[in-house]
């Protein structure tokens, strides 16, 4: 005579396959996620500077802004944009949403996206801007 398994672990098997369901199915979202934005962060648009680091020193954007000092990058879909900083002028610049790089002037510099902050990094110039 078979052994009469109790009612808990029947609950336990359920749960494991509840749990490896609801596991399957995030992967799934987030492959499809990537796919639809090639895997990388999406950079069209406005950014503007929000910080700004040059070595030990950080600069009060707020505090520049209020003497009419203005950062801004606006990306477009062809892989260009422009960069937009008081004092500089506005210059043309290419970038690799693959390779995560931008170039202004024959310089490169690193992108990294993390939510709606972009930093740019170059030197010892770091840059932190918001999606607008």
């Amino acid at each position: 005579m078979q052994e009469a398994k109790p009612k808990n672990a029947n609950k336990g098997l359920l749960i494991g396959i509840i749990c490896g369901i609801a596991a399957t199915i995030a992967i799934v979202v987030v492959i499809i996620i990537l796919l639809l934005t090639g895997g990388k962060a999406d950079l069209i648009g406005t950014w503007k500077l929000v910080n700004m680091k040059e070595g030990d020193k950080e600069y009060d954007v707020e505090k520049l802004e209020k003497f009419g000092y203005e950062g801004k990058m606006v990306f477009k879909e062809d892989g260009t944009g422009t960069l937009k900083m008081s004092g500089t002028g506005t210059k043309t610049f290419e970038y690799d949403k693959e390779k995560m790089t931008a170039t202004v002037d024959g310089d490169a510099a690193d992108l990294k996206v993390s939510g709606n902050k972009l930093t740019i990094e170059s030197d010892s110039v770091t840059m932190t801007f918001e999606k607008q």
